[in-house]
């Protein structure tokens, strides 16, 4: 009797178990903010900058 009582008890714990775990779902990944041209705009703009200040300081005019 005490042992059909354990097995019902830990079948149910199971089942519950088992519920809560299925009903959870994963949610989709959020929408990038950015695609990266921004950044990339960025770093070019620096890039041309320095490529400028260079181009400036070793003229021999």
């Amino acid at each position: 009797m005490a042992v059909s009582r354990v097995v019902l008890f830990l079948g149910l714990l199971l089942a519950a178990l088992m519920a809560v775990a299925s009903s959870q779902s994963t949610a989709p990944a959020p929408a990038p903010t950015s695609d990266g041209t921004s950044l990339d705009q960025a770093v070019a703009f620096q890039y041309h900058t320095v490529v400028d200040l260079a181009a400036v300081a070793t003229s021999s005019e």
